[in-house]
């Protein structure tokens, strides 16, 4: 038996390496060093990845983070956790100073007054939800990159084929075009935690 989640369970996704994804993100910071960078992320989990991917370059740029990651990071450090610095952003500085900077805000911040009273900025947003173009577009962010701690597609049917499961539940996102895969290979025994399903 294996129990899976499945946030991903579709054949589109399909993440690039980690540190494609971040010199993608880099190169974006470098090019518009007129503008304030503001990468929407979740503060947990998904920030802290990043900032360990960053680490791993050269990247020069000054990196600012909202209070909620910086908690986070600072969390991570007492626990013995190498985490790269950042400055705590102050919601009274003035973001166009920033410019040329890294600023990480959570993404409850995109759709409030919050960033209204700001020019030079330009906005991206981390999500495996990225590689969805017109989740991109409607979501109002200048840019965005797929990066996800979910499994994507192909790792979610290596972690199948590995476990040498007979009987697969599903649950937590959609599990239909996986249920069919496996139905038509006739070799699992597919079942779902959704009753719908």
């Amino acid at each position: 038996y294996l129990i899976s989640e499945s946030t991903f369970g579709l054949p589109i996704f399909k993440w690039d390496e980690p540190e494609k994804t971040t010199a993608d993100i880099l190169k974006w910071v470098d090019t518009s060093p007129d503008k304030t960078s503001i990468l929407f992320c979740y503060s947990l989990g998904k920030a802290q990845r990043l900032l360990n991917e960053i680490s791993k370059s050269n990247f020069q740029k000054h990196i600012y983070t909202h209070s909620s990651i910086y908690k986070i990071n600072n969390c991570y450090k007492k626990l013995g956790i190498n985490i790269l610095n950042t400055t705590k952003f102050d919601k009274t500085q003035n973001i166009d100073e920033l410019k040329g900077s890294l600023l990480l805000l959570p993404p409850a911040l995109n759709k409030s007054s919050y960033l209204k009273k700001f020019k030079y900025i330009q906005t991206g947003f981390a999500s495996g939800w990225m590689l969805i173009r017109a989740l991109r577009k409607r979501s109002g962010y200048d840019k965005g990159f797929a990066i996800s701690d979910h499994a994507d597609w192909e790792g979610i049917l290596k972690t199948i084929k590995e476990s040498e499961a007979k009987n697969i539940f599903f649950h937590h996102g959609d599990s239909e075009a996986l249920s069919r895969y496996y139905r038509e290979k006739n070799s699992i025994n597919v079942l779902c935690f959704d009753s719908k399903k």
